[in-house]
């Protein structure tokens, strides 16, 4: 869920980090259905909050990867 906010003044609608971190430890299940579930679930919380993946991984203070994922660099992301 989102929460509001008062940043400079505004309300704003602010993403749950717990649930999303809780979220994304979900990513790593062995169980397909259920990893994309949850990326399902993430994608849609962080659409409402007007969030995005680029911005939810530096709230959550974890690095930024130079180029999107492809093959050659998946393992840049798993450091």
């Amino acid at each position: 869920r989102c929460h509001r906010s008062a940043a400079r003044g505004e309300m704003t609608m602010a993403l749950d980090t717990t649930k999303a971190g809780k979220l994304l430890a979900m990513l790593g299940s062995e169980h397909d259905g259920e990893a994309l579930a949850a990326l399902r679930k993430l994608a849609s919380l962080m659409l409402g909050c007007g969030e995005t993946f680029p911005s939810l991984t530096k709230r959550l203070g974890l690095p930024k990867l130079a180029r999107p994922l492809e093959d050659g660099n998946i393992a840049e992301a798993r450091k």
